[in-house]
């Protein structure tokens, strides 16, 4: 026994000091106030994760629960489609109970999490054996080395993409509205309107999702339930082709996928895009399998969950009832696209009432009048003319191909694969059979005029020429592209071209886990997960100036409120700001109030006590945006603001921010 005690308690003595992530020596001799959180991170880490994943569960076992009638899919399809749906009903409790009660303690929100998670038990047991036996027959080895590879390509970058999902969100959207509209309900304690942020008036399917995240953990567990919202388009492409004899078809079409930068990038940020894709896609599997309303009703769920999570999924909503009608051409098309109708008004209905009680718009902002949007905000956030010219639209697909990225004015990176393999398949048609060529006829249905839809827009407003209004539909491209490579190769004799298919696939699969990993490194999201580097210290590293500001207004006294000048990202800045959020307050109130003088009035009444200024914003602005109408007078106006109306209290080098107090009235 004495033995025992001495060997425990050296043991013990060693491993306090010299934990395996950690320099103990050095530690001792840092200040309290610099010593690694190890263990307090690891902890927030485990707690947000669990948070996740129970709401997971939750979502799946809803789903199992009232999901009926779909039994020909395969168990990954079904899975998925299940959990999106089950999501979509915890999504409508919580808008509702936000409504109403408002929002519980941390404490009291675990124990509801918990309580729902144990009454659906057997739902959830139920579910995960249905995605994993799923998983075991989707996953069988294929033959060929090429296949092998991709797979393991399709495994590696998803698990890459989930280390750096527990970070402190950076990304612009999320610190805009994605993670600001719950963070702003959850500091009031229930869901209330929020006028000078029209991104609150959008539809929240997943933002209240990543509210109830935040109850529970913290801000960083939305990135990785969007992680898995991209995992469920994986199972969907996996699964359906699974399902059509088409296995090596499904694992590229996921590479393909991911070879797109910014999809996989998607997968490790909280943003909306991967659940819109994945109702989107889900709907289309339902009716190209549907055999009869009820179950295409399941569809139009799912559209209808898809306008609820962003607004812009309304073209794919027409080209959902299109491809409806085609499927259905022969039996009640009419009767079918009813319901589809129906079952899409009603699964997004709980976000129009939520609207309508807040702002008494249903669209909110747009289509009818909303306080804090007015005609000029209506103009400026579409800026119809400026669309692009007809010589242009036609080449789009290559542009976006070759010089759309995450830095370009596109923002969004597609990918080398998504729109290059399409053509292919007209040169293969003939190797297909004729129940392949009959879904790929369908998936062109839905496509076409999805694409026309967005190409509509993109002829109207500069601004709706964003690669990232298609992501629902890169997933169904892909697809094609799959049939494509999978199909290349399989002759006797294979033309020239042909044979250079798969390795050009290879090559810019293996580029794109290369550029992957190079953003892995550049981010390097360890420290801060585990608490080696503080949140502070990585804000500042990967936002720089900006989280500066932040910094920095959020030390103005108590009472202080903000009005930021061209910059919507006020997340870190807390309820004491008031963000720009369609970065052109300046415009607006030199439009309705003309003298700057009027405006700083204006301002006061409103209780605005600082101004900040995002320099660099001005600048690019004027310099770079295109079709933004600020002209000299209204820089000269602002010029004027400052030397007669603020004075200078804080400057970020000048060119990045500066902050101003507003003057008293004279």
């Amino acid at each position: 026994m004495l033995a025992a005690i001495w060997m425990l308690a050296m043991v013990i003595g060693y491993a306090a000091l010299h934990l395996p992530w950690v320099d103990a020596a050095s530690i001792v001799l840092l200040p309290v106030s610099e010593r690694p959180a190890v263990g307090p991170a690891l902890a927030s880490v485990l707690l947000q994760a669990a948070a996740v994943v129970l709401l997971v569960l939750v979502g799946g076992g809803t789903g199992f629960l009232i999901v009926r009638g779909l039994e020909w899919l395969s168990g990954l399809e079904t899975a998925a489609i299940q959990w999106v749906i089950g999501l979509g009903v915890v999504s409508a409790l919580i808008t509702i109970a936000g409504l109403t009660v408002g929002f519980p303690s941390r404490l009291l929100g675990w124990l509801l999490t918990l309580a729902a998670a144990a009454a659906l038990n057997q739902p959830i047991r139920r579910w995960a054996v249905q995605l994993v036996e799923g998983l075991r027959l989707a996953t069988r080895p294929p033959d060929e080395p090429f296949f092998r590879w991709v797979r393991v390509g399709v495994l590696a970058l998803p698990l890459l993409a989930l280390t750096m999902t527990l970070v402190p969100p950076t990304a612009w959207d999320a610190l805009t509205y994605h993670i600001e509209a719950p963070r702003y309900y959850l500091e009031a304690g229930r869901i209330v309107a929020n006028h000078p942020n029209h991104f609150l008036g959008f539809p929240q399917y997943t933002q209240m999702l990543f509210g109830w995240l935040m109850l529970l953990g913290g801000d960083s567990a939305p990135a990785l339930l969007h992680w898995a919202a991209g995992v469920s388009i994986g199972l969907l492409v996996v699964g359906f082709a699974h399902r059509l004899d088409h296995a090596n078809a499904g694992w590229i079409a996921c590479g393909i996928l991911l070879a797109s930068e910014s999809f996989w990038l998607e997968m490790t940020i909280p943003y909306n895009d991967l659940f819109l894709g994945a109702c989107v896609l889900g709907a289309v599997i339902i009716v190209l399998g549907a055999s009869d309303g009820r179950q295409v009703a399941w569809a139009g769920v799912l559209t209808g969950l898809a306008v609820a999570t962003k607004y812009t999924a309304a073209g794919f909503a027409v080209a959902m009832a299109l491809l409806t009608v085609w499927i259905f051409r022969r039996r009640r098309p009419l009767h079918t696209v009813t319901l589809l109708t129906a079952a899409a008004l009603l699964a997004f209905a709980p976000w129009a009432i939520k609207n309508i009680l807040l702002d008494g718009n249903p669209f909110s902002p747009l289509l009818f009048g909303t306080p804090g949007f007015s005609d000029l905000d209506a103009w400026y956030y579409l800026r119809p003319g400026t669309g692009e010219p007809l010589w242009l639209l036609v080449l789009l697909p290559i542009r976006l191909t070759v010089f759309a990225s995450e830095g370009s004015a596109y923002q969004v990176a597609v990918g080398a694969l998504v729109f290059t393999l399409l053509p292919l398949a007209a040169l293969l048609w003939s190797r297909w059979s004729e129940r392949d060529q009959h879904l790929i006829r369908a998936l062109l249905v839905f496509s076409v005029p999805a694409y026309l839809y967005w190409l509509v827009g993109a002829g109207v407003s500069w601004f709706l020429t964003q690669p990232r209004l298609l992501f629902p539909l890169f997933p169904i491209l892909a697809l094609i592209g799959g049939l494509v490579v999978e199909t290349a190769g399989t002759a006797a004799r294979l033309p020239a071209g042909e044979r250079l298919v798969r390795p050009l696939v290879a090559v810019v699969l293996l580029w794109a886990a290369a550029d992957s990993a190079v953003t892995w490194l550049a981010i390097n999201p360890l420290p801060v997960t585990v608490g080696l580097e503080r949140e502070d210290d990585y804000l500042l590293r990967r936002m720089g100036v900006h989280y500066a500001a932040m910094q920095t207004v959020r030390d103005l006294p108590d009472g202080a409120v903000t009005l930021t000048l061209w910059e919507p990202r006020v997340y870190y800045c807390g309820n004491g700001c008031t963000p720009d959020s369609m970065i052109n307050q300046w415009w607006h109130d030199r439009e309705r109030f003309g003298d700057p003088a009027a405006i700083a009035a204006q301002w006061r009444a409103e209780g605005i006590t600082h101004i900040l200024v995002h320099e660099a914003g001005l600048v690019f602005l004027l310099e770079e945006e295109p079709f933004d109408p600020l002209d000299a007078a209204d820089i000269a106006a602002l010029d004027q603001l400052r030397e007669q109306h603020m004075t200078l209290i804080w400057d970020a080098f000048g060119f990045a921010y500066r902050l101003y107090e507003l003057d008293p009235a004279r």
